[in-house]
């Protein structure tokens, strides 16, 4: 090597000492690009990392939630279930007679009898009450969408049973005045066998008076009015009261009725009532009520 180096960046030729070489300039407007160039590449990179990291813990807390908070199902909010789910039920206590299944429910001292060979039963409970439904097709868990229903027997037939026990926190005056449909069935009472009354809905005729222990009450069909214009149906029903308010619900009805001429309708409906008015009477009279 023919330079030897001084001052720092400075070198000496060995040979001719008054020979200096200094070190070659880079013009500052050369490294000011350069450090700029860095600095947006840095800047850059930082941002990626940190949108990276932030996507990731993201995901990692909504997967953290969906974890620890489930989808929850609604409950019923008030005396009488509206649109909700059942919730999961207990063993069903079923036992078999002859051509009749029997069904008890321990919670509230009641048991019942249907046709061995009818779908169900589903039951229902919810507060100080619960709902019981037996048919002759496909019986669906309470609080079951409509077009989650399939049906395939024409001419079906249904019975359900609600028992609704009045608490003992509320005065007769205060529980009528939180459960309106109360005064539907109380006004039933008032009429005469065979008399009807109506409104933009419904037609209610009295069939007959009815009792079952230390309940009264009475029989009615419930259809269409004249001028509704909704969807068909038509149910014979049982209320029952007895005096503390506690109350008992038995319905039966036609179902994916065959209809060859809808001007007569109703006839149709009458036709498949008649075919099961003994099953459904002898439901109501295997009503057993524990007296309390």
């Amino acid at each position: 090597m023919c330079y030897t180096v001084i001052n720092g960046n400075q070198r000496r030729h060995k040979k001719n000492p008054d020979l200096v070489q200094n070190p070659p300039t880079v013009e500052k407007r050369d490294v000011t690009k350069v450090k700029i160039i860095y600095y947006v590449i840095g800047a850059i990179f930082f941002m990626a990392i940190g949108a990276f990291g932030n996507s990731f813990l993201q995901r990692q807390i909504a997967n953290k939630q969906i974890a620890i908070n489930p989808l929850k199902e609604e409950c019923p909010t008030s005396k009488t279930p509206v649109d909700s789910i059942a919730p999961p039920k207990s063993e069903l206590n079923i036992t078999l007679s002859g051509q009749e299944k029997i069904y008890k429910n321990d919670t509230f001292g009641i048991s019942l009898r249907f046709p061995k060979d009818w779908f169900g039963p589903e039951v229902y409970e919810y507060e100080d009450s619960f709902i019981f439904s037996v048919g002759t097709d496909t019986v669906y868990p309470y609080g079951t969408d409509r077009m989650d229903r399939t049906y395939t027997k024409e001419n079906s037939y249904y019975i359900s049973f609600q028992y609704d026990k009045k608490p003992d926190n509320r005065t007769i005056e205060q529980y009528k005045s939180e459960q309106p449909w109360l005064e539907e069935g109380l006004s039933i009472l008032s009429l005469k066998d065979g008399e009807s009354k109506s409104n933009a809905r419904n037609l209610v005729t009295r069939v007959k008076s009815a009792k079952i222990g230390n309940y009264t009450g009475v029989e009615f069909i419930s259809t269409l009015s004249e001028t509704a214009q909704t969807e068909m149906f038509w149910e014979r029903e049982v209320f029952l009261i007895d005096d503390n308010y506690n109350t008992i619900k038995i319905s039966g009805g036609p179902s994916n009725v065959t209809i060859q001429d809808t001007e007569i309708w109703k006839t149709y409906y009458q036709a498949v009532d008649k075919e099961n008015l003994n099953s459904f009477y002898d439901f109501v009279n295997s009503v057993s009520l524990q007296e309390n």
